[in-house]
């Protein structure tokens, strides 16, 4: 399996995207076993494919999720947001004392650490009718 991260992240200087760099890294994994198709967003149009580093896609199903890693300070949170064809939108906000990632939609906490609740019980938010 290959890994699609953001060139851009390693171009950034004094910033450390190592956080958001493994959690890509697990949600592509937990993606492409699941079924989903993970690319770069290159297929997407030019508006969009700016504001996307990692595509996932179920063509069968209509299903697509945008991740971009949002930019940061040197010693700022780091945010990763999750645009899903059903118009839904998280934000993945690391808690560097803790290591864990906080779910948010529109500001409000969802689950206080991704990691417990799982990559199933986000997509499931995302699609559900």
């Amino acid at each position: 399996m290959e890994i699609v991260l953001p060139k851009w992240l390693d171009q950034v200087q004094g910033v450390d995207f190592a956080p958001e760099k493994e959690m890509l890294s697990r949600l592509e994994q937990w993606a492409q076993d699941d079924g989903w198709q993970v690319s770069d967003g290159g297929s997407l149009p030019s508006e969009l494919r700016g504001r996307t580093d990692v595509l996932l896609e179920q063509p069968d199903r209509e299903r697509h999720m945008r991740i971009a890693v949002l930019p940061k300070a040197k010693r700022g949170r780091g945010t990763i947001r999750i645009d899903a064809s059903t118009h839904r939108i998280f934000e993945l906000v690391y808690q560097p004392k803790a290591k864990r990632w906080r779910v948010e939609t529109a500001a409000v906490p969802l689950s206080d650490d991704l990691q417990t609740n799982g990559w199933s019980w986000l997509k499931n938010l995302a699609f559900r009718p």
